[in-house]
């Protein structure tokens, strides 16, 4: 039996301009490792809203056209990289298995959600078992903190879940060892290893009050200089401390903006972006204005950004999925839950359910669904984000370079080392790590 994704054409509610939208598809190289980061848009929409706002975008994705593909390097680098690119007509194209008959399927699934997440999650699987009786879905909730520990556990003793939700950083880890099943393998029209539950950006969410009763406006894509001026300005005026990040997103992200990256950084022997980063590690320790928790603003992705939210751009580097949904080697039911992941991702029902809460979707509808002012905050700042297919996958040895990095972090904070001090023996350090990973993947 041959399952096809179909979409009907709804009548439109908001005219919206006809989208281009590759499917991201992830083609991990052999030398990735890394540990997860804090991870197609929809076209730019203009929403009258009051209350809430209708939205709707075309019901069927079109096919990217070879010669835009060709002449497109970004695309290519993804391609090349291993998120699956769609080619044609259709949503997800044909599922092809055999019908199991009156065969019952139990499928596994490991998740990292809570609360909103994990509720839209277990109502999706509960509708998806009543309009398929012979699947059961067992859904594995765990924490995130502990989640790839366990996942790892799972993989050593042969008993990983049918699905798994993974981060595109720790994907090519799976990938390596042959643990993921190639999705054309249940796709026509798709490749790669990880299926994109929804599309997201990075952000920095803050209270709209606070910022207002201060004065401050941020810059469209804020730099770190801003950030700290507008945390300074605002502990002054309120006593409230910012909240900041202390990891290797924080540090990817100030190479970033100084239109470097920090791997080619650390081979290269330079220290630039790590002196930044340990400066201001050392700032929040004598600034009282910085804090690890924060109260009035965070840095995390779109899908959180709440009603009473304003938001700041953090990178100019494009929607990254917000997870990926991949298919274990050792399934006994690949073709069950390609079904079941096809209809996750492109079905009006599970929009319905599913809504914005991990991004705008690749492939399911948003049309006629009503939108929550924090949706709609979502919707539009994750619209207006360029689609550059552009996803950065790190090296291997990236999770070992994380762990050192939060280590000196510590010393710094505690004043036991300097912060140039700590920057060069990072970078060293660092260095030797990628010099051994490259040596294992050879």
């Amino acid at each position: 039996m041959a399952v096809i994704v179909e979409a009907e054409a709804p009548e439109p509610a908001v005219e919206m301009p006809a989208v281009e939208m590759p499917v991201p598809e992830i083609h991990v190289p052999d030398d990735i490792e890394a540990e997860p980061m804090p991870l197609p848009p929809e076209p730019e929409a203009s929403i009258e809203v009051e209350e809430a706002a209708k939205v709707e975008v075309p019901s069927e994705v079109p096919p990217v056209p070879e010669d835009i593909v060709e002449e497109d390097s970004a695309l290519k680098e993804m391609a090349d990289d291993g998120i699956a690119v769609f080619d044609g007509s259709g949503l997800l194209g044909t599922v092809s298995y055999s019908d199991p008959g009156p065969e019952r399927v139990e499928l596994r699934i490991s998740l990292w959600e809570s609360g909103e997440k994990r509720e839209a999650i277990e109502r999706a699987i509960e509708r998806y078992e009543s309009i398929n009786g012979n699947v059961d879905i067992i859904p594995e909730f765990i924490e995130k903190s502990a989640y790839w520990r366990n996942v790892s556990t799972d993989a050593a003793s042969g008993r990983l879940a049918d699905v798994l939700e993974m981060d595109r950083r720790y994907l090519g880890q799976f990938v390596e060892r042959g643990q993921l099943l190639d999705l054309s393998d249940v796709f026509d029209r798709l490749s790669g290893y990880g299926m994109p539950i929804g599309m997201t950006a990075p952000v920095l969410a803050y209270d709209e009050s606070v910022i207002e009763s201060v004065g401050i406006e941020f810059p469209s894509l804020l730099s770190i200089e801003a950030f700290i001026d507008a945390a300074r300005a605002v502990y002054d005026s309120t006593g409230l401390k910012a909240g900041t990040s202390l990891g290797l997103d924080l540090l990817e992200a100030i190479a970033f903006h100084e239109g470097s990256d920090i791997y080619t950084e650390i081979k290269e022997g330079r220290t630039d972006s790590s002196a930044v980063f340990f400066n201001l590690v050392e700032d929040i320790s004598a600034y009282p204005f910085l804090s690890s928790a924060g109260d009035w603003c965070r840095f995390t992705d779109a899908t959180e950004i709440g009603e009473g939210d304003g938001y700041a751009r953090i990178t100019n580097d494009g929607l990254i999925p917000y997870a990926l949904l991949s298919i274990s080697a050792s399934s006994r039911y690949p073709e069950e839950a390609a079904e079941f992941i096809s209809w996750l991702v492109s079905s009006k029902e599970a929009q319905s359910i599913l809504r914005l809460d991990f991004g705008i979707p690749p492939f399911r509808h948003v049309d006629d669904l009503v939108l929550t002012p924090a949706e709609k905050r979502r919707f539009d700042f994750i619209s207006d984000t360029e689609y550059r297919q552009s996803l950065s996958v790190p090296p291997m040895g990236n999770a070992e370079i994380g762990r050192i990095l939060s280590d000196y972090a510590a010393d710094v904070l505690s004043g036991d080392i300097d912060p140039s001090a700590a920057a060069a023996l990072f970078v060293d350090e660092s260095d030797d790590i990628l010099l051994r990973a490259e040596g294992a993947g050879m």
